[in-house]
């Protein structure tokens, strides 16, 4: 007889549950591109990456900068956003750069609020992946012409970035196959002409 009783008391139970996790607000956070309060739900960016991103995180107050990899309508682009402290998306761009298949795209401060990117392309016809760099200002626009960094006959694999306390950024780049580690300065006044080979035998650089 206390078996049959017992259902009826379960039901209300989990009536009971429900309404005060609903009430406290931990049922499903609402749906929507903005964020919920505490930040415990992402909020959607792009639905068109095609690449791993990368980003730039400044001081507390500054735009957060992402930049990564697109292909839409059979054309391929390194695409370029800012958020500010609430997530919300306020620059939204595709870059102007060389055309052809992009990935890997990189991003590091440089001086006066300006931005370096890398990325990887292979220009139409190539058989190989080539190095590239441009200078972004702080709104994500091109200044002056992207430079490739890589030598024109070599074919890049991984590569790394690094920064100097001047802003200046270091690039280590993975030539194939088997060709070794060459490393390349660039400033805010370009791409260093005379890259070094740091090594015949290496690959997969990190820094």
């Amino acid at each position: 007889m206390m078996k049959k009783n017992r259902l009826p008391f379960l039901i209300l139970l989990l009536a009971i549950v429900s309404v005060v996790l609903a009430g406290c607000g931990l049922g499903d956070a609402p749906a929507g591109r903005k964020p919920s309060p505490d930040f415990s739900r992402g909020v959607p960016l792009s639905t068109d990456v095609g690449g791993t991103p990368g980003m730039l995180v400044e001081t507390k107050g500054q735009p957060i900068h992402f930049v990564f990899p697109t292909a839409t309508d059979d054309q391929a682009h390194i695409h370029y956003q800012q958020i500010n402290e609430l997530a919300e998306i306020i620059v939204d761009v595709d870059l102007d750069l060389p055309q052809g298949r992009q990935r890997t795209s990189r991003l590091l401060a440089a001086a006066d609020g300006q931005q370096h990117l890398f990325w990887g392309l292979r220009a139409p016809g190539s058989r190989g992946w080539a190095l590239w760099h441009a200078l972004l200002d702080g709104a994500g626009n091109v200044i002056g012409e992207a430079t490739q960094v890589s030598a024109e006959d070599s074919r890049v694999g991984d590569y790394a970035v690094v920064q100097n306390v001047s802003g200046d950024a270091f690039v280590i780049w993975e030539v194939e196959p088997a060709k070794g580690l060459w490393a390349a300065r660039v400033s805010d006044q370009g791409v260093d002409p005379n890259p070094v080979q740091l090594t015949g035998s290496g690959e997969s650089p990190a820094a």
